[in-house]
């Protein structure tokens, strides 16, 4: 919960941290840059951080705060992969937020799987059911 703006040092970490090269680029925050309005912690993630990634070559982000799983690709390529769902109470805390096109599935613990081989990672989101309820792929060039 610490600030993101110009010359902050999580901004220069961030910076410093894509600038080193990889196939795959994939970066965690806590918080998501979607929170509802009022939110002290997404305005900087928004104007600070998500154009870095973008410009860098990001192609998924994880993110917290959110006690349910949702993906999201609003623009610009980056995937935005929320997991809440690993133990604490589940809520459907989803209708509050701004998740731009996003694919939710609330009410089920469960978890992220990523399997990386060569140039491609696939996501598996399985639920404790067994069901899986949301997978995707991607590959780097």
């Amino acid at each position: 919960d610490v600030s993101v703006a110009p010359g902050s040092p999580q901004l220069r970490f961030a910076r410093s941290s894509l600038a080193l090269a990889s196939c795959f680029r994939f970066a965690a925050w806590h918080h998501p840059p979607w929170e509802p309005p009022g939110s002290s912690i997404s305005p900087g993630l928004r104007r600070n951080i998500v154009p870095l990634v973008e410009k860098d070559g990001v192609q998924v982000v994880f993110v917290g705060h959110l006690h349910a799983y949702a993906r999201s690709r609003p623009h610009n390529g980056v995937v935005y992969v929320a997991v809440g769902t690993g133990g604490a109470s589940l809520d459907y805390d989803t209708r509050k937020l701004t998740i731009p096109q996003a694919r939710v599935v609330q009410g089920h613990f469960g978890a992220l799987r990523v399997d990386v081989a060569g140039r491609t990672a696939r996501f598996r989101y399985e639920t404790v059911d067994g069901k899986v309820r949301d997978r995707f792929r991607l590959t780097c060039s």
